[in-house]
């Protein structure tokens, strides 16, 4: 990675976590929660629990790109998770009850919780 590449990472990355927060999660859009875009194909690849769809959208806008630590099948217990979302931790911000509600909190967390690792990427 070139200069050029890793102060554009840092950008992205940077900008990625100062709009983390900035979305709603109740209505089916293209946004996602860290201002990553998620483009659904069509109707029927929209989540259709909450839950899912703020796991897809707002946690791994950051946990999935490199921004955030791997989050998935690390086993962790649902009520650290819960601690970590609703303080925040280092450059993740908190989110509010108004932003992710207690139930799909709780149903994000044992997701969370329970999910299998990624699988390992080639070598490049």
């Amino acid at each position: 990675m070139n200069g050029i590449q890793a102060r554009a990472l840092i950008a992205l990355g940077s900008a990625l976590v100062l709009t983390a927060c900035g979305t709603k999660t109740d209505q089916p859009k293209t946004g996602a929660g860290g201002g990553q875009k998620v483009t659904y194909l069509g109707k029927e690849s929209i989540p259709k629990d909450k839950a899912e769809m703020v796991f897809q959208q707002t946690c791994m806008a950051c946990h999935a790109t490199g921004v955030g630590p791997v989050i998935t099948g690390r086993d962790l217990p649902p009520e650290a998770i819960k601690m970590f979302v609703r303080n925040g931790n280092r450059a993740m911000p908190a989110f509010t009850e108004a932003m992710i509600d207690n139930e799909t909190l709780d149903r994000v967390a044992q997701m969370v919780s329970t999910s299998k690792a990624p699988a390992p990427q080639p070598a490049q």
